[in-house]
């Protein structure tokens, strides 16, 4: 479900960049892709995935799934960070994994984040998924 709407979220980034005109978004002009509604409800639609989640394997599925998402998906920047973004919705999952799940998450980011490129919400899964 989690990988279904990362994939939806990303062809409507590419929409909203298509449609957009030339000059779109300068000095607040037409409609920027940046402000398109998908980014919300893509960040809002996430949360409720995951608040269905109930099952520990399905858990470390999706937060695998929203902590790779950055990296795995070649995506423009904006949808780049809200990628980043949507991490913290992890946080909401970490009751339902084991210790070696949680473990294997942290060492995704020790291999593939580097400590000072991490955002705040990054930093923040970090240090819940440190204190197993």
């Amino acid at each position: 479900m989690i990988k279904k709407l990362i994939l939806e979220y990303l062809d409507e980034v590419d929409e909203a960049i298509n449609s957009a005109g030339p000059a779109d978004g300068i000095f607040g002009m037409g409609k920027s892709p940046k402000d398109d509604p998908c980014h919300e409800r893509f960040y809002a639609d996430i949360g409720k995935a995951v608040a269905e989640i109930k099952d520990g394997n399905e858990a470390f599925e999706a937060a695998s799934e929203l902590i790779r998402a950055d990296k795995d998906y070649n995506c423009p920047q904006m949808a780049s960070l809200m990628l980043t973004a949507v991490q913290g919705h992890v946080l909401t999952l970490l009751p339902l994994l084991n210790a070696e799940q949680k473990k294997s998450l942290k060492d995704y980011f020790d291999e593939n984040i580097p400590r000072w490129q991490r955002l705040p919400v990054q930093r923040q899964l970090y240090k819940a998924l440190k204190e197993v």
